[in-house]
């Protein structure tokens, strides 16, 4: 199944909306597609640890998760581009990951949505910028984020390097 995080206030969510109303029609019948509104349900977004919005997550029965990633304007193929591969590789593949055990895939699930993470802090200072401009956060939830980047980036170069996460 394919599950979009949004929300109607994001100015991101609204212009990609359509990208994924082109892949769900699409992918009809191959794939079950699914929205999760993001001011209705933050406590399962917070499960799923939604941290940016559009999130696209990709779930397989009885692998979990596969994959997930931010939809952007910039990658809107890539919605597309993931499912062409999962559903190429079908037969085979989707056997092979429904035969693992869920418990042996989360230490790579976590591993993933940690870097994700780490990318996504890597890009706040930008983000918050576009956002507190749209009314989409509280200038206090802008200066928090600022606060907690500003504290990441112990040499105040305005960049997270490695050695620095």
């Amino acid at each position: 199944g394919v599950v979009k995080f949004f929300s109607p206030q994001c100015p991101a969510c609204r212009r990609l909306a359509p990208v994924y109303e082109a892949a769900a029609k699409r992918f009809s019948g191959q794939a079950d597609f699914f929205e999760v509104n993001y001011k209705q349900a933050q406590q399962v977004c917070r499960e799923e640890r939604v941290l940016l919005l559009p999130m696209v997550h990709l779930y397989v029965p009885r692998a979990g998760c596969v994959d997930r990633f931010v939809l952007s304007y910039k990658r809107r193929k890539r919605l597309e581009e993931k499912l062409d591969g999962l559903l190429a590789g079908e037969g085979e593949r989707l056997d092979r990951l429904r035969e693992l055990d869920p418990a042996a895939l989360a230490p790579l699930v976590r591993l993933k949505e940690l870097l994700g993470a780490v990318q996504a802090v890597r890009r706040a200072p930008e983000l918050l910028r576009g956002a507190a401009g749209d009314g989409w956060v509280t200038e206090q939830q802008t200066e928090e984020m600022q606060s907690v980047f500003r504290a990441l980036d112990r040499n105040g170069d305005g960049v997270l390097d490695a050695e620095e996460l």
